[in-house]
């Protein structure tokens, strides 16, 4: 979960968004940002900071904002933000936001998350090498967490064999 922010008063369907924030959550957000209530500039200051990082021009009005990411941290949160911003959708864009999260809390458990989501998505050989490449990105990362490295370690050799055997989810993103 992205580091929280602090609750703004009048903003419950914000601040419940914000609380327990899941990829469901930026639904949420995006309501609250195209609506006109008190807490409709916090919201467009979220979605913004996702364009920031994750498009390749954003909205000129989010470019001239103070959404853009004034240091490290907020650069990592804005990431955070994108990696869920893309979830189910592109499950290696994912990854590659979580990891530019790191060290956030939790950023590296998201991208383990889309590259298992990824296998169930299907195991051809290019979805497959993008695995291996990311989980061995994972495991070069200074902020990697030891704790996981038995599960990127698997990741990073996983078989066509082994995926095929794997639960498959729909298979609709990259």
């Amino acid at each position: 979960m992205p580091p929280p922010l602090p609750p703004q008063t009048g903003c419950s369907e914000l601040n419940a968004a914000l609380e327990t924030f899941v990829p469901q959550s930026l639904t949420k957000i995006r309501n609250v940002a195209a609506g006109s209530t008190n807490c409709a500039s916090l919201a467009r200051l979220l979605v913004c900071r996702i364009a920031v990082v994750s498009e390749p021009t954003p909205n000129p009005t989010c470019a001239r904002s103070a959404s853009t990411p004034r240091d490290d941290q907020e650069v990592r949160e804005a990431h955070y933000l994108a990696a869920y911003a893309q979830w189910g959708t592109d499950w290696f864009a994912v990854v590659d936001h979580a990891v530019k999260a790191m060290p956030e809390p939790g950023a590296e458990q998201v991208a383990i998350a889309a590259l298992s989501a990824s296998l169930r998505s299907g195991c051809t050989p290019p979805r497959l090498r993008e695995v291996h490449e990311r989980a061995d990105l994972l495991l070069r990362e200074p902020s990697h967490d030891a704790r996981w490295t038995p599960t990127l370690q698997s990741l990073a050799t996983i078989t066509p064999k082994i995926c095929e055997g794997l639960p498959v989810a729909a298979r609709t993103s990259r």
